[in-house]
């Protein structure tokens, strides 16, 4: 039981009035005396018997059927829900949320006052599982005078899955397709000739959705080809970034373009750096050698991070594998394992004091008669140079094409709008040098940038 502010001018009234009536002996000082008395007596009677048993008192329940736990999250997304608080009794009544994340907000009272429309707005910048089974309720006397906070049965759930996690599920399907390390000639990918029809699935190539058929069914549905093999190229994944947020989204897209690659044939290799040095490498091998290896960068990198996290919070980290293979063998694919296994074996450590630029090039250097193309993956957290000259090179000396990729523009959190315009004119900068420099930039969120990449 707290007091309240007019509950202090209150008691030191009643205080000052006894005081009063007992030196003057005042009759009706008196009476103001006992009736202030009154008043508190009341209000505290009133705060504990509304403290022993909230439930009696106050409600929440959700406004028709919840869709939570119902529709998918992903790091960034928002999710929300509106309820109905019922206060049957006076005085004023706050709800405050104590799940990360979750804000509630209090709408106006009906005419009675006793009901109120409350929006639950949940957006996470993390994975994992959020739960909360009270909120807390802060209720203040008729008169104003106490106030009690406490905790009030509502029960709160939220799911948020990685994006990167989506597209693995894509990637697993693909190497479940044939033998890990086969290039067979008759697999679905984007070519001419027609193969079948199936349910779009995360990560598919928008090009190849079948329109009339989804008309017919009501549901987004994909034409299977068989493959066109040919080219090759080098998927580079920039592994920085500043947080959980921007390293799914930069996974995410560098998975997709693998995906892709692979349903194409076309062979590639993999290259992981910091922005300085080189930490993983895969020369140009069959598509599903390397999109085993991509996967496992993908999976890798993608991983949550646990600092900052409340208890509240339980994270299924897109690096735990034990959960990632439960969800992918819910889904109907057992290939997680195995892709695993077949992964790490392929795995390149070069040396951590290897330049980054000049490993690339020196890739490219290796098929200079027919040089790969560099697909680059980016969300230029670091120097717009250094990227300007590794294209400029690759281009210019070699004549590979070169192409960045950037899901994690426009996608930028701001907490103002000043902040907002300093972010925008940054990147408005760095668009126009890398135009400038005559090199290719694709940007948006991670699905359409791979589209963009893809049809570069």
């Amino acid at each position: 039981m707290n007091l309240s502010r007019r509950g202090g001018g209150v008691l030191a009234a009643t205080l000052a009035t006894g005081l009063s009536a007992g030196l003057f002996q005042d009759g009706f000082v008196y009476l103001v005396a006992l009736v202030l008395a009154a008043l508190i007596v009341f209000e505290a009677i009133w705060i504990a018997t509304v403290t022993k048993n909230p439930r009696r008192w106050y409600s929440l329940s959700i406004v028709g059927e919840s869709a939570r736990g119902k529709r998918p999250l992903h790091p960034g997304d928002s999710a929300r829900d509106s309820y109905l608080f019922t206060k049957r009794v006076g005085g004023e009544a706050r709800l405050r949320s104590q799940l990360p994340f979750l804000t509630l907000s209090q709408g106006a009272p009906d005419s009675g006052g006793r009901h109120f429309e409350i929006l639950a707005d949940f957006k996470s910048p993390y994975a994992g599982e959020f739960r909360s089974k009270t909120v807390e309720l802060e209720a203040t006397g008729p008169l104003g005078l106490f106030g009690s906070t406490f905790s009030l049965p509502a029960e709160f759930a939220y799911s948020v899955y990685p994006r990167t996690l989506e597209v693995a599920i894509t990637s697993a399907r693909l190497l479940s397709l044939g033998g890990i390390g086969d290039t067979p000639i008759e697999r679905v990918g984007i070519g001419t000739e027609f193969y079948d029809i199936r349910g779009y699935q995360p990560g598919d190539d928008f090009r190849q959705i079948n329109w009339k058929a989804t008309a017919r069914r009501g549901e987004l549905m994909t034409s299977e080809h068989m493959r066109e093999v040919g080219g090759a190229c080098y998927l580079v994944l920039e592994a920085v970034a500043p947080d959980y947020f921007d390293r799914d989204r930069l996974a995410a897209a560098f998975l997709g373009i693998a995906n892709n690659l692979t349903m194409q044939g076309t062979a590639f290799g993999v290259l992981v750096h910091d922005g300085q040095t080189i930490k993983e490498v895969k020369r140009i091998d069959a598509p599903t050698a390397s999109l085993a290896f991509a996967l496992t960068v993908a999976l890798e990198f993608a991983d949550v991070d646990l600092k900052g996290i409340q208890h509240e919070l339980s994270v299924k980290s897109s690096h735990s594998l034990k959960q990632v293979d439960k969800i992918l063998t819910e889904s109907g694919s057992s290939a997680l394992s195995r892709v695993l296994r077949f992964a790490v074996s392929e795995k390149t450590t070069v040396l951590e004091n290897q330049d980054s630029a000049q490993s690339i090039l020196e890739l490219i250097r290796e098929s200079a008669n027919d040089p790969p193309a560099i697909l680059y993956v980016s969300g230029i957290f670091g120097s717009v140079e250094s990227i300007i000259e590794l294209g400029t090179s690759a281009k210019r000396v070699y004549g590979a094409n070169f192409v960045v990729a950037n899901p994690a523009e426009p996608w930028v959190a701001a907490p103002g709008e000043q902040s907002a315009y300093d972010t925008y004119i940054g990147q408005s900068r760095t668009m126009k040098a890398l135009r400038n420099a005559a090199i290719d930039y694709q940007f948006g969120e991670p699905t359409s940038v791979v589209q963009k990449v893809i049809s570069a």
